[in-house]
């Protein structure tokens, strides 16, 4: 696991644990869209959830690039 990693998954715990909500869920958002399948994003969400949270970030479904494709 690289370190940028690590530290996001520590400052999710830290900010949720501190009661820091906006930013725990906006770290878990950037997990969400960079590392979407890996365990440390389900993690991250697990503690969220705990807390009656989800992350910020819902990705778009059928989203077209440049409107076009």
């Amino acid at each position: 696991m690289n370190s940028s990693l690590f530290s996001s998954i520590k400052l999710v715990e830290v900010y949720t644990a501190l009661g820091i909500t906006d930013e725990a869920r906006s770290i878990a958002a950037v997990l969400q869209y960079n590392f979407p399948d890996s365990k440390w994003y389900a993690y991250s969400y697990a503690l969220l959830e705990r807390q009656g949270l989800s992350p910020e970030f819902e990705p778009e479904k059928n989203k077209k690039f440049l409107g076009i494709f």
